[in-house]
């Protein structure tokens, strides 16, 4: 479906004959339609959950440098920890973009219709805060009930 609609969003400007990614609406789709191009990508290729790399993970800076670099200073760092990182990071860029992306498209009927979007731009965020709102909530009362349980 994203893909679709970027299709038809690009086809639909080609015969208009407007510039192509001109407007930041316009740069913001393209940058988000490339990072979920890479987040199928980066799907297919998720290391096995067995696959190990090592790290110095150095502990203390004032010792000397043969303590920094004894074995019990490596630490199994897995490269698919290291690819879900990566992978969540991305996740949590795109829906910033996506939220974003709303208000630069609400930015651009405005402008090209001549309409006052203000009123929509301020229950839009408010929505979104208030959303934001109650996950953060809920997600203080799981971690805090982690801790409280015996």
């Amino acid at each position: 479906l994203t893909v679709a609609v970027f299709c038809m969003a690009v086809i639909v400007f080609s015969k208009v004959g407007n510039g192509h990614f001109s407007l930041p609406h316009h740069k913001l789709g393209l940058s988000i339609m490339v990072i979920v191009t890479v987040q199928v990508v980066a799907a297919f290729l998720r290391p096995h959950k067995h696959h190990t790399d090592y790290h110095l993970v150095v502990a203390d800076q004032d010792s000397s440098y043969e303590s920094q670099h004894n074995e019990r200073n490596y630490v199994a760092i897995s490269v698919r920890r290291t690819w879900e990182i990566a992978h969540k990071t991305m996740g949590v860029a795109l829906l910033a973009l996506g939220l974003y992306q709303v208000h630069t498209g609400l930015n651009l009927y405005s402008s090209t219709y001549s309409t006052d979007t203000s009123t929509y731009l301020k229950a839009y965020w408010g929505w979104i805060a208030t959303l934001g709102g109650i996950v953060l909530i809920l997600t203080l009362v799981k971690f805090y009930g982690k801790f409280n349980t015996g």
